[in-house]
């Protein structure tokens, strides 16, 4: 796994540039590790996420998040958005999303072992701002909203550090309904 992360590291420097670094760009992908504390457990795994412009104001967005620990948790996201320009080094943006979510964890005690599992498609709303502190970083804010019966809201903070104009270091606070979330990796902006 270092190995290949010192090769995707490798490549990135010496790639031509593909972006400029002075515009906050809607063309990335992004992922690491993420782990969520909750009540008693430590979930650990995986996220991804990625956006890619249509047009100059409008983007796709969409994401995959699987944590384990004595349950599971999966949530996968496609959708479209809208981002607003405010200055040169600032943008806001809002979008609507359909998120699929998937829980699975096990109850056992001395007698009994039950295995419970909700799965469901619902809307999700989400927006941010985006602001281009200097040449190396970027901080964002996010809230997303995802409503049905596995509903939840969280808040976000992001910051992003360039190590080249095409790849960022990325580390991530979140907290959803009150529990806080970690997520360290990388972005790629194409």
């Amino acid at each position: 796994m270092i190995s290949g992360f010192k090769k995707l590291v490798f490549a990135t420097v010496f790639m031509p540039t593909l972006a400029s670094a002075d515009a906050l760009n809607y063309k990335y992908v992004e992922g690491g590790l993420n782990m969520f504390y909750v009540e008693d457990e430590d979930l650990m795994g995986f996220q991804g996420r990625g956006a890619f412009s249509i047009s100059e104001n409008i983007f796709a967005l969409a994401g995959v998040r699987s944590l384990s620990d004595t349950g599971d948790y999966s949530h996968v996201w496609l959708g479209a958005g809208y981002n607003q320009t405010l200055n040169q080094q600032t943008s806001a943006w809002a979008g609507v999303s359909v998120d699929n979510q998937e829980t699975e964890w096990e109850e056992e005690t001395r007698f009994y072992r039950v295995r419970y599992r909700s799965k469901e498609t619902a809307l999700g709303l989400r927006g941010g701002i985006r602001h281009q502190l200097n040449q190396q970083v970027e901080l964002a804010g996010t809230a997303r909203i995802v409503t049905g019966d596995l509903d939840h809201y969280a808040v976000s903070g992001t910051t992003r550090f360039a190590i080249t104009p095409q790849f960022n270091l990325l580390g991530e606070i979140e907290i959803m309904e009150g529990d806080l979330g970690l997520l360290l990796g990388g972005s790629f902006f194409f």
